[in-house]
């Protein structure tokens, strides 16, 4: 798919990081495929919505965790944490695909959007008062 951007500053140091590691997100996606079919294959409606559902259940998943260790007093460890995580980046993956975006694509769009909205970074006011 592929995006150019045209952005200076701190934006632009941060595009340039983002694209050393697009192949690593896309080479992600394409592995995290390989397990993937529990919803079907390419693009649809079905397979959209299944698994935007199962990326909820997921991130549900990691907010009871944080819960249980901080309000429980649970021994989980930020290892276990990061499992969680791990679950929820590999459903962002079949979300991603499903819709036909690719990772790489997802982050510069995302980046290009935080430029746009904060420019050479987060500023509160511009948070406040978004355009």
């Amino acid at each position: 798919m592929g995006i150019r951007l045209h952005i200076q500053g701190f934006w632009a140091l941060q595009i340039v990081l983002m694209r050393q590691i697009q192949m690593q997100l896309n080479e992600y996606q394409q592995a995290a495929q390989k397990t993937s079919g529990a919803y079907g294959s390419g693009i649809s409606k079905r397979r959209q919505l299944l698994s935007v559902l199962a990326l909820a259940g997921e991130i549900g998943e990691l907010c009871n965790k944080l819960k249980k260790r901080e309000a429980h007093g649970h021994d989980i460890s930020d290892g276990d944490l990061g499992e969680e995580l791990g679950d929820i980046l590999w459903y962002v993956a079949e979300v991603a695909d499903a819709l036909g975006f690719d990772l790489e694509d997802i982050g510069l769009m995302n980046l290009l959007k935080l430029q746009k909205r904060y420019g050479d970074g987060f500023d509160p006011d511009k948070s406040r008062n978004r355009k």
